[in-house]
């Protein structure tokens, strides 16, 4: 049994690692604050704003994801798509009817297909620019929608 404490000694101290743990929650969020306000001032920055900032930033995730997907498909393909069959080709597969043909390109590759500027990410194989990454071109024409521009967003 634990004895009360005399008078002018100090407390025992109890759930010492409730106070631990509230430091380390604290120090978390200050470091999630410093964050938001670096993104925030890049965001800042940024010549098309912070919505400007968001879609550039969403187009590299995506693009990404693309080039993902290209690889998976290269390694159980032997080959990446064509430019005629373009980047529908790495989700075809699971919209094959039974007899094996085609049945369109569902809404869902549609949507998957568009950057954040609602228009469809540009394939080129083989890549003019890009060598590398099996030598494919995959690029987002940006917001003004015109090839070669700064706001193009590419993955050379």
């Amino acid at each position: 049994m634990s004895q009360p404490a005399q008078p002018g000694q100090p407390k025992k101290k109890k759930w010492k690692w409730l106070r631990v743990t509230g430091w380390i929650v604290g120090i978390i969020l200050l470091i999630q604050v410093i964050a938001y306000i670096v993104v925030g001032r890049l965001a800042s920055q940024h010549p098309g704003g912070k919505e400007g900032f968001q879609q550039e930033m969403e187009a590299k995730i995506q693009i990404l994801n693309l080039k993902f997907l290209l690889g998976v498909h290269q390694r159980s393909k032997g080959r990446y798509p064509t430019e005629k069959e373009g980047l529908a080709a790495i989700f075809s597969d699971k919209y094959k009817s039974k007899d094996k043909t085609d049945v369109g390109e569902p809404d869902a590759i549609r949507e998957k297909l568009l950057d954040p500027w609602k228009r469809r990410y540009q394939y080129r194989f083989p890549g003019i620019h890009n060598k590398k990454d099996g030598g494919y071109d995959l690029f987002s024409l940006g917001a003004d929608g015109i090839e070669d521009t700064e706001d193009d967003v590419k993955n050379w």
